[in-house]
């Protein structure tokens, strides 16, 4: 794999299921019943009003969860020695946050979007760690532990 196409699964991992997110609000909308779009509304005024410390918080950690993300994304793209362990913390943590985010509605191309950019950048977050060889080729100057004291072992 080259440098380009692991630059194109990022990107894509996380472009498509963006885009089809908005597409739900503009011209993906006729596929989600006007019943269950109308209850979506209802549930998201009640959360609205309902505002509390707590909310603030999720607010803010979500917010810092998003610039976290886009630094991430800025250190794949830039293969910054810091980025391969850093997309696994972020990772995790948008997994943490995920189940408090409430209910959310979307159409079944969006869902589909939303599965294949998970898959997606499940590869992106495991490729830097598959070997030794494929983190040397895409981080060169970057050693993994076992590499480094194979290397002084052997030197």
């Amino acid at each position: 794999m080259s440098k380009s196409a692991f630059r194109w699964l990022v990107i894509v991992s996380f472009v498509f299921p963006t885009l089809c997110a908005i597409g739900d609000a503009t011209f993906f909308s006729h596929l989600i019943p006007p019943e269950i779009q109308a209850a979506m509304d209802q549930y998201t005024e009640q959360q609205v009003s309902e505002a509390s410390w707590g909310i603030l918080a999720f607010s803010t950690g979500l917010i810092t969860l998003l610039v976290a993300f886009a630094v991430n994304v800025y250190g794949l793209m830039r293969f910054k020695p810091w980025a391969p362990k850093f997309s696994i913390w972020t990772s995790v943590a948008c997994y943490v946050v995920l189940p408090f985010m409430g209910v959310t509605v979307m159409s079944g191309i969006t869902y589909a979007a939303m599965s294949l950019g998970s898959a997606l950048w499940g590869i992106v977050v495991a490729l830097p760690f598959v070997s030794p060889a494929v983190r040397q080729h895409f981080w060169p100057g970057s050693h993994s532990l076992r590499a480094a004291g194979h290397e002084v072992a052997n030197g």
